[in-house]
């Protein structure tokens, strides 16, 4: 069965994205340690989780791209996926069929999606769809990369979410100063 596991790039001030949906501070940082990272964690994914805004955003950026990372090109348009949508009737970009669309976050349609895999199941970026994920307490685990930047003002992470604890269960620091936090939620 497999695991709801939130990957996602984040500010010291716990910011998913700047003003606009900016994530220009993300390359800053991206260097041969990060595509180590992102290569590892890219090994356990089955199947990628979005929301229809960073679906159609990654849609047009990853068939096209090239990239010094071949790998991590080649996971980002091969791995199946599914898009969270109430008004998308079709997702082209997909890997080797088209996206599902999921018109709901159920827990019985998370469940669903969890048999059907083996491997994780990554929510990447998706801001809604992890505040969703979260408020019903369906995140298996968050593995954040925590990026030397402030942005002040953006898309948080964690936002009307009650209190939480999460276990900790490993750390990595990055020599550009990324530091990868992973918590079982």
């Amino acid at each position: 069965m497999g695991r709801i596991v939130v990957t996602e790039f984040l500010t010291l001030d716990g910011r998913m994205s700047g003003p606009g949906n900016d994530q220009s501070w993300v390359t800053e940082t991206f260097d041969g340690d990060m595509d180590e990272e992102t290569l590892a964690q890219q090994r356990t994914v089955d199947l990628i989780l979005l929301g229809r805004v960073t679906y159609q955003e990654l849609a047009g950026y990853w068939p096209t791209v090239r990239t010094d990372h071949p790998e991590i090109t080649r996971h980002m348009n091969d791995t199946p996926k599914a898009v969270v949508s109430t008004t998308l009737d079709r997702a082209p970009w997909g890997g080797h069929a088209p996206a599902r669309v999921l018109t709901d976050l159920r827990r019985e349609t998370v469940a669903a999606v969890k048999r059907e895999v083996a491997g994780d199941i990554a929510v990447i970026g998706s801001a809604s769809v992890v505040a969703e994920l979260a408020a019903l307490d369906l995140v298996d685990e968050y593995k954040l990369m925590l990026h030397p930047v402030v942005l002040g003002a953006g898309a948080p992470l964690f936002e009307n979410l009650d209190r939480r604890r999460f276990t900790h269960t490993r750390t990595r620091a990055l020599a550009n100063g990324v530091v990868v936090l992973h918590y079982a939620a």
